[in-house]
């Protein structure tokens, strides 16, 4: 009887022993699948990684044109800042029209026409 009553344990813990062999199958499937699933990540992480940095430097080279414009932008508009100083003010140009109204320069004689005019009075003073 001892050999049929031990062979009942025996099938349990076959059974046992099948059972935690397909529970350390299904955890290893687990584990497996978890690890691919890091790799993968990490690949991807890894391959963001590269394209940020890719477009980090790209963005960094575009400030500095940028930069570079602004302050040409800024070193010009300095310069017409300047040459703009040496022009006149709409005041002086007023005055100068002012004055050219009240002169009225297109009624004086030129040197030709005072020439003419003087030699024109000499001949009929001398007939």
């Amino acid at each position: 009887m001892a050999i049929r009553s031990g062979a009942p344990i025996e099938t349990e813990q076959q059974s046992e022993l099948h059972n935690l062999k397909a529970n350390i199958r299904v955890l290893e499937e687990r584990t497996a699948i978890l690890q691919k699933k890091t790799e993968l990540i990490e690949n991807n992480l890894l391959k963001n990684f590269k394209e940020l940095r890719s477009e980090a430097k790209i963005m960094q080279a575009e400030i500095t044109e940028l930069s570079r414009g602004l302050a040409e932008i800024t070193e010009k508009t300095k310069q017409l800042i300047a040459e703009l100083g040496s022009y006149a003010k709409k005041e002086d140009v007023d005055v100068l029209k002012k004055y050219l109204e009240y002169w009225e320069p297109m009624n004086f004689v030129t040197h030709r026409e005072a020439e003419n005019i003087a030699k024109d009075i000499l001949k009929k003073s001398k007939v």
